[in-house]
């Protein structure tokens, strides 16, 4: 489901978890928080990872293969709700094969 708060718009590319969201805490704790500052973090978490596996990687690329590997929701292909889709670490990252989440 979309976050009630999340933008949307032609301009959105990608969606991202940003519904409790484990996130650091007091007291060298966690706690689940909810917003798209959140969702923000998992793609750049993502993005990293990928540089890290690929530092030649060039932000086009990037994006475009965020796209091809997220799982599509909403109506079929990129739409002002959730563009491209979610992200999934697992395909982005190589691993073509992984489904995160359930079919589509």
């Amino acid at each position: 489901q979309l976050y009630p708060h999340a933008n949307v718009g032609a301009y959105i590319d990608l969606a991202a978890p940003g519904v409790e969201v484990m996130a650091p805490a007091v007291n060298n704790g966690y706690d689940l928080a909810t917003g798209t500052s959140f969702a923000a973090a998992h793609v750049s978490g993502l993005a990293a990872l990928m540089l890290a596996a690929e530092p030649t990687l060039k932000r086009e690329s990037l994006l475009e293969r965020l796209k091809a590997t997220a799982v599509d929701l909403g109506a079929p292909g990129p739409d002002p709700k959730f563009g491209a889709g979610c992200i999934n670490a697992a395909r982005a990252l190589g691993d073509h094969n992984a489904v995160v989440g359930g079919p589509r």
